[in-house]
């Protein structure tokens, strides 16, 4: 008794369960010859004991579909582990589990449902968790637009949670953009939502229905840019006197940090910059991404104010060219044709019509008087910023373009008011994302060329943070006259996307209105319910506000 007790203190010390995936390989080997050596060392040969276990597995174990797969589980884990021999599990887990003897013979789905069932015990049991992520999921987002697509995608889903009825202890991640996600989901019949929106317990984190991954902070970047710049300082002989982030500064790590959607983008501006400093812009040059199968500049269409020789003015190079008349079978309506959802014979979100005309009306109100547009300047800022946000995370498009990524407010230069921009990451199709700076363009008189000249000072940042600027101008003041009219024209000779859009009073009444319509339709839902899906909401009451904060569309 002592022995067999002996035994089993030490092989529960020598298990499998503290070893890393990485170093899992080598680790086998090393905790099979230990398993071996404290089988001899209690008297028992490894060879006789695994006939011992497999002699006891096959008492134990029923003689149903789900008994035989046990028993040849455990036994080939007791072959690998004692004898060190992988071939009998291999097999039986390849295609052996077809092949075992039946007196009534299931189906192959039966069969393979029931391995399934049989192998997550068996984790279960030993406390492994089996994961199973879904990547890269906007393109499958995307074909929902169309008919067939949508049926597909909706096979999809609903195979994952057949599959989570039917086996237990699988953890399904599904990676996505949180805008197409978001604007996805609603479509799927309820009781594929309710599964993917049921929440998961997590010890010490509390139930969890969604994971938002977030850029990032500073800190984080600024540790990265650190690690990865060192080996090249390292080389040199004073590499000590040098500060850590050189040949980058600390605003131009917080600037690309602050503005950037993911890690990986943040690291691929930091290579730009890293060539533009070093290289003096001869690599940068090279090594600009550009989208497989993009057209040259020459086949692109002619898009509303935006010509295409701007396009190719040096030394700026072309992000993306799609035609954006092509137009799918699902969206032949021209965009915001369709009516409200109260006209549409659906559900509406609880007072929309009324929170959305009252809060519009009381801006209007306030924004009416002489001088109280540019007053508001802040409050307008804070409503495009969040109206941006709102548009990426419910998932609005604007004919063929998406929002990727929303910066709300990015502060540059060094006037307090004027030196503001939101930034949207207009995505088309499969070209790369366009970065779009959008500012109020309110200030009058001697503040209108202050205004100008800051704005468009936006284009100097180092690393480039915008490829296109749009500003928002009142349209009783649209023209540019005088030193406003040259600044702008030299502008455009030295490359510079921009273009001026004139803004009803209306459409800035919106804008200083949003964040009270979005917390007035919070408060009208129940404790604890979220906003449904605003998309059509948006499009239909914020048309033209849309387009004219959007990369052009073709009409």
């Amino acid at each position: 008794m002592e022995r067999l007790q002996w035994l089993s203190d030490q092989l529960r010390i020598a298990d499998f369960r503290n070893t890393s995936l990485d170093a899992f390989p080598a680790s086998t080997r090393r905790r099979r010859l230990k398993i071996a050596r404290i089988c001899s060392e209690a008297g028992v040969e490894p060879e006789r004991a695994c006939e011992l276990v497999c002699s006891y597995t096959e008492m134990k174990q029923g003689h149903n579909t789900a008994g035989l797969m046990r028993r040849h589980i455990q036994q080939g884990f007791a072959r690998v582990a004692l004898n060190g021999d992988e071939a009998d599990l291999a097999n039986f887990l390849t295609y052996g589990f077809a092949e075992l003897d039946f007196q009534v013979r299931p189906s192959r789905q039966d069969l393979v449902l029931a391995l399934f069932k049989v192998l997550m015990e068996v984790f279960r049991e030993l406390r492994i968790p089996v994961v199973a992520a879904f990547d890269q999921l906007e393109d499958l987002l995307l074909a929902r637009r169309t008919d067939d697509g949508h049926r597909v995608a909706e096979a999809f889903f609903a195979g994952i949670v057949h599959t989570m009825h039917q086996i237990d202890g699988i953890c399904f991640l599904i990676f996505a953009e949180r805008g197409l996600w978001n604007r996805f989901v609603p479509s799927l019949d309820g009781y594929i939502q309710d599964r993917l929106n049921n929440p998961v317990h997590v010890p010490g984190q509390g139930s969890v229905k969604a994971l938002r991954l977030e850029a990032p902070p500073v800190e984080l970047v600024r540790r990265v840019v650190e690690a990865r710049v060192r080996p090249s300082l390292e080389a040199l002989r004073d590499y000590h006197l040098l500060p850590p982030l050189f040949p980058f500064t600390a605003e131009q790590v917080e600037q690309i940090a602050c503005t950037e959607p993911t890690l990986r983008d943040m690291l691929q501006q930091f290579r730009h910059l890293f060539d533009r400093i070093v290289y003096d812009g001869t690599a940068a040059s090279e090594l600009t991404d550009k989208p497989a199968g993009d057209k040259p500049p020459e086949e692109a269409p002619p898009i509303r104010d935006f010509p295409v020789d701007r396009i190719a003015t040096p030394p700026f190079t072309i992000k993306s060219v799609a035609i954006v008349d092509a137009v799918e079978p699902s969206e032949k309506k021209p965009f915001g044709s369709q009516p409200p959802a109260e006209e549409r014979g659906c559900e509406s979100p609880v007072g929309t019509v009324d929170v959305w005309q009252q809060e519009i009306s009381l801006a209007k109100q306030r924004l009416e008087p002489e001088g109280s547009l540019t007053g508001a300047t802040r409050e307008l800022q804070a409503g495009l910023g969040l109206f941006l946000q709102t548009c990426h995370e419910h998932g609005v498009k604007v004919g063929p373009w998406r929002l990727q990524h929303v910066v709300s407010e990015w502060t540059f230069g060094d006037h307090p008011t004027y030196g503001v921009l939101a930034i949207g990451h207009w995505t088309c199709k499969d070209g790369q994302p366009w970065k779009v700076g959008i500012g109020l363009f309110l200030g009058r008189g001697p503040g209108k060329l202050k205004d100008l000249e800051t704005k468009l000072r936006a284009f100097e940042a180092e690393p480039p943070l915008i490829d296109h600027l749009i500003l928002l101008r009142p349209e009783d003041d649209i023209n540019l006259t005088g030193k406003s009219k040259t600044l702008w024209q030299e502008a455009e000779r030295n490359g510079r996307h921009a273009r001026l859009e004139p803004v009803s009073l209306d459409d800035f009444a919106r804008l200083y209105a949003f964040p009270r319509i979005l917390a007035a339709l919070g408060e009208a839902l129940p404790e604890g319910q979220e906003l449904p899906n605003l998309a059509d909401e948006l499009q239909f009451r914020c048309e033209k506000l849309l387009e004219q904060v959007c990369m052009p569309v073709q009409q």
